[in-house]
């Protein structure tokens, strides 16, 4: 059973904007803690969520007909990886804040 594109369609752009605004508020959480460097990278690894739907996007309406491939590509590998790693890195840093008060 397919689904409609009209649906995918509508479903990514809720995802857009959704994750958009889930980059605004991480971001203005690292507002507050300006020098906390996990903070940014939780900020610019959420921030790289909505672009990941952005790539989708332009690959459903074959907006770059001669690089939806490298779109793609970039949408399922690169972007993902360098958001786990931003991720991977602010949770350790996160934690390791954590474990002073628990010795």
């Amino acid at each position: 059973m397919a689904i409609d594109q009209g649906i995918v369609t509508i479903i990514l752009l809720l995802q857009f904007a959704f994750q958009t605004m889930a980059s605004y508020f991480c971001f203005k959480i690292y507002r507050h803690n300006r020098r906390y460097a996990p903070w940014l990278a939780v900020s610019i690894g959420v921030l790289l969520l909505p672009i990941r739907k952005v790539a989708a996007l332009t690959v459903q309406f074959n907006s770059f007909p001669g690089y939806s491939q490298t779109i793609s590509e970039f949408d399922m590998l690169i972007i993902p990886l360098v958001a786990s790693l931003l991720f991977l890195y602010a949770f350790w840093s996160i934690k390791k804040e954590f474990d002073v008060f628990h010795p």
